[in-house]
Order: C-alpha cells, then structure tokens, then sequence
C-alpha cells in the first residue's frame, strides 16, 4: 500500500500511535491443536508472529531461495501437519504463524502487501534441496487452496511459491539512521533486500 515503509517504523513496540491487537482481545490465544512436535535434535521458539523451528546443528546459507505455504484458515492446521512433518525429515529450518489470531492478522485487508499470504517459510540449505523439498511438498498439498502472495513466484497453480532473498539477517543504517536489511549481487557487493509488494529476480543470482 502507498507509504507501507512509512507506516511499518510506526508499528513498533511502545508506538504512541499503535497498541498490540492482542491486548485488546477478550479470548486467549488460539494455538494450532495440534503443534508439530519438536524432535531430539530440534529447538523451537516463539516469537510474536512466528514459530520457529531448526535443527540444532542446522548450518543456514546468507541467502538464496525461500520457500513460502500459503493456506486457507480452514485447511491451515492439515497444511501446517504436512508440511512440518516434511521439514522435520529433511532437517531443514522452518518457520509459522504461531497461532490462528496471527493468520488472521496477517491476511486482513490492512495488512502489509509484501508478507501477506505467508504461512509458512522454509529455508533450503541449497538449490538442488529446494528441487527435492518442492516435489515433496508438490506430492503432499499441491491442490490446496490458499491466498496468492503477491511478492513471490507461484509454483504450479497450488500453494507453494518461490522468494530470493536474506536467510540471516545483514543490517546497517541508510542515510536517514533507519535499519535496512542487505543481499549480496552477483560481484558479492551487499545491496539492498527489498520485499516487495510484486515479484522482483532482480537480486537473483542462479536458479
């Protein structure tokens, strides 16, 4: 949405202008029933959007291609079942919207353009593991129905896309002092990791 940046820095904790939605709700939080298990091996921790969960000996790229699972409300709990039970045999780092007030959050028409639709996030620790951990999911929920994502490249015509970009977070002030996140190009100079509301390769190193 136009000024979307803009609006974002107003969202922080202790904004004079915004509160925590979930403060203002009478009914407690609604977990997924039930959560993926988390094996021997694994950690899992929450933040106020995400769940995530890594193995502990999971050595993660800088960058590269995301996968991102949308869904339905109603068909979320079966796609988050699957899809972690996948994540959880290839050792792969994954992220979800830790509960059903989160997914709601981030599909509302005020919701920001650019992470709208993603339920799930799933970090590939390489290119030809993206190809495996893509059929698998394919195989898995390829007919489900979910909201488009709108900065990302659409797998098939199901659930699964596509994003290049930043897995570990590289920061530095822009001119201005605000906080912007960074990529390597192509000659391993570090550019800006813009997410936006649209698919953009520009950042794209290899497929």
């Amino acid at each position: 949405m136009i000024g979307e940046a803009v609006y974002m820095r107003a969202t922080h904790p202790g904004s004079p202008f915004f509160v925590d939605s979930r403060s203002l709700m009478a009914h407690a939080e609604e977990s997924w029933d039930p959560e993926p298990d988390c094996p021997i091996g694994w950690a899992s921790n929450k933040s106020v959007v995400w769940t995530y969960m890594q193995p502990t000996a999971c050595i993660m790229r800088t960058h590269g291609w995301k996968i991102h699972v949308t869904a339905s409300l109603d068909n979320a709990q079966s796609v988050l079942e699957k899809v972690s039970k996948i994540c959880i045999s290839e050792h792969v780092m994954f992220k979800y919207l830790r509960d059903k007030q989160q997914y709601r959050s981030s599909n509302t028409k005020y919701a920001g353009r650019s992470s709208s639709g993603k339920f799930i996030t799933i970090y590939p620790f390489s290119d030809e593991h993206l190809e495996r951990l893509t059929l698998k999911l394919e195989e898995a929920i390829g007919g489900e129905p979910g909201p488009y994502i709108l900065s990302d490249l659409r797998y098939n015509n199901g659930p699964i896309f596509f994003r290049y970009g930043a897995f570990v977070s590289i920061e530095m002030s822009d001119a201005e002092g605000e906080k912007i996140s960074l990529i390597p190009d192509a000659d391993g100079v570090l550019k800006e990791d813009i997410c936006t509301s649209y698919s953009d390769t520009s950042n794209v190193l290899c497929w």
